[in-house]
This record gives structure tokens, sequence and C-alpha cells, in this order.
């Protein structure tokens, strides 16, 4: 059989009536699965340009990994994430200060009930500051490893479901 009329066969095989994405006429659920075994939020993102459906998919994903994003970029990920609860989140980032970690753990610490693994490379130290952990109530499991980074524990709350801390690379503050 000649090549060009199996890749014709194929092409229109793939298509639904009309030439209709049979990809995108899957279930939400069943997508955001396919998108979470992405395992990097980025180019989950990147997903959103396949089909109008898929504009805001990924930011119903239960997991959020960030593989060596821009650090401020984390906080607005969060701030535009409207799963109703964040079972992982991982984030590995470069050239972080104390200031920029602050700004959006807040927001991680609102949705988190799973895991938090946050690894930093290249902190940017500045006198005085210090990353203000705040209270994550739904979070089981923490790793920090700051790089060296001072950690100002929370003056109040409870840690009521956390299983696991770990504390790698800092310094108490205060």
């Amino acid at each position: 059989m000649d090549l060009s009329v199996q890749r014709q066969k194929l092409s229109d095989a793939g298509a639904g009536a009309g030439g209709e994405d049979r990809l995108s006429a899957l279930p939400d659920d069943l997508l955001i699965h396919i998108l979470v075994l992405v395992d990097d939020a980025a180019e989950a993102a990147r997903t959103s340009v396949l089909a109008s459906r898929w504009r805001r998919l990924w930011l119903l994903l239960p997991e959020l990994n960030f593989n060596f994003i821009e650090h401020r970029r984390i906080g607005a990920v969060l701030a535009a994430h409207e799963a109703p609860d964040l079972t992982l989140l991982i984030a590995r980032t470069k050239d972080a200060s104390a200031e920029s970690l602050s700004a959006w753990l807040p927001l991680a610490a609102r949705v988190l009930s799973g895991h938090m693994r946050l690894e930093l490379e290249e902190v940017r130290r500045e006198a005085g500051t210090a990353v203000d952990l705040p209270c994550f109530h739904k979070a089981t499991s923490i790793v920090l490893n700051l790089g060296l980074l001072d950690l100002a524990l929370p003056p109040s709350g409870v840690f009521a479901r956390l299983e696991e801390l770990q504390l790698i690379g800092i310094r108490l503050h205060g």
C-alpha cells in the first residue's frame, strides 16, 4: 500500500465528526490526570495551545511540579490556581530571595493538603531578611532546602496534619 494513502487514512481516523479533536472530548478529570503525568507545571501549561478547551485545565492540577522555574512565576501560578486542594507541590528554583519566597509561601499554605518540597540553588542572601514560614494547616509533609537562608517560624498556628518536617540548609531566625 502506498505510504501517502496510509498517512491520509491515519489522519482521517484521528479526526472525529467535522474534524473535531477526540482527545478534547474526554472528561475533564481524565484530561487533568493526563496533565499530571506530564510531571512539569510549565509543560502542562503549554498544553493550553492545543485547543480552547485545554486553556484553563492546567490550573486545575492537584499536583504542581516546578522544575527550575523562575521563582517569581511560582506566586503567579499559585494565585491563578483553581483546584480546591493541592496534594503535591515541588519547586526547584534558582536565584530566590527570602522576600520572594515569603510572598508566595502563604498562597501555597492556603491550598496545600499534602506534600511540599522546596529546593533552592544560588540563593540571594540579604542581611536581616528571613523566609517567613506560614502555618500549613493541611500539609502532611514539608521538606525545605533553603540554601542557608534564614527561616522565621510562624508566631502562632498549628500544623495539624503534619507528619514529616525536614529542614535542610537553613538558619533559624530570631
